[in-house]
């Protein structure tokens, strides 16, 4: 049977229909980015919303208690991170030649 849920946001409160209970949190994370954009490496999914509680995206609504229609999840979005730049290429020294037994003094 399906399910509502509550996703309140920096946006807002958004509703997200699921299959039900057994949808694990990956498969809703996998639903915000499709309909809003939210990349699903920067989806924080909580049951507080403080953040507190950070859901795993192994388990599914029912374990994680969020089985009711119309449950509230919290998603914050990390921020992205910038890459680290590479350190400068070290300077190449000229070859050493070596002085053959001629130009020796």
């Amino acid at each position: 049977m399906p399910l509502i849920l509550r996703i309140r946001g920096a946006s807002g409160t958004h509703r997200l229909t699921v299959e039900g209970g057994a949808t694990t949190i990956a498969a809703v994370k996998a639903l915000i980015e499709a309909q809003k954009a939210v990349p699903v490496a920067a989806q924080r999914l909580a049951k507080d919303p403080q953040g507190l509680t950070i859901l795993d995206d192994a388990a599914t609504l029912e374990e994680s208690g969020l089985g009711a229609n119309g449950s509230m999840l919290y998603l914050t979005e990390a921020e992205p991170e910038e890459p680290v730049p590479a350190p400068p290429p070290l300077p190449v020294a000229p070859p050493r030649t070596m002085a053959t037994a001629g130009e020796r003094g």
